[in-house]
């Protein structure tokens, strides 16, 4: 994927930046950002960045057996915090406006920073979703995070957000 968005020169370090900034700079703890991760991957039928956060989440406390709820969207093994989040997170992606119930129910375990932090997320991942499904991006292995952390780090950029081989 890394090699795809070079070929955008002047947006790359920009988008790195807000990637990183996502996961080093917020306030909505790891563990919801997975969730919303998985959710926006799932409700755009995203394989590419589903695959590279299957590790990822389950490093942050995800099980298997609830990505396994997102994917099949029989969310009643989630608690109400968890299945506000991803119920959002969907909504965000598959309409331009959510329902007050929805909205509602996140509204009720998250701050207004962290809703906008969810919906900076789902944006994020809207694209990077859409970049590998459109221009057809081979499958990185998951957690292959070397490259990215050494470019992150030559920015002068934290590199804590990604998890070591």
């Amino acid at each position: 994927m890394l090699s795809m968005l070079m070929h955008s020169q002047g947006t790359i370090q920009p988008w790195i930046r807000l990637g990183v900034a996502l996961f080093t700079a917020t306030i909505l703890p790891t563990r919801s950002r997975e969730l919303v991760i998985l959710a926006t991957c799932h409700a755009m039928d995203a394989v590419y960045e589903w695959r590279q956060h299957e590790t990822t989440s389950a490093s942050f406390g995800v099980t298997a057996e609830q990505r396994a709820a997102i994917q099949s969207e029989n969310l009643d093994i989630l608690d109400d915090y968890d299945r506000s989040l991803v119920q959002f997170a969907t909504a965000v992606v598959k309409s331009p406006r959510i329902d007050e119930q929805a909205f509602a129910a996140v509204r009720h375990h998250l701050s207004d920073a962290e809703i906008v932090e969810a919906i900076h997320l789902c944006g994020y991942f809207w694209t990077q979703n859409r970049l590998a499904s459109t221009l057809d991006v081979e499958i990185d292995p998951p957690n292959d995070y070397a490259v990215v952390a050494a470019n992150v780090a030559s920015w002068g950029l934290p590199t804590e957000a990604f998890p070591a081989e």
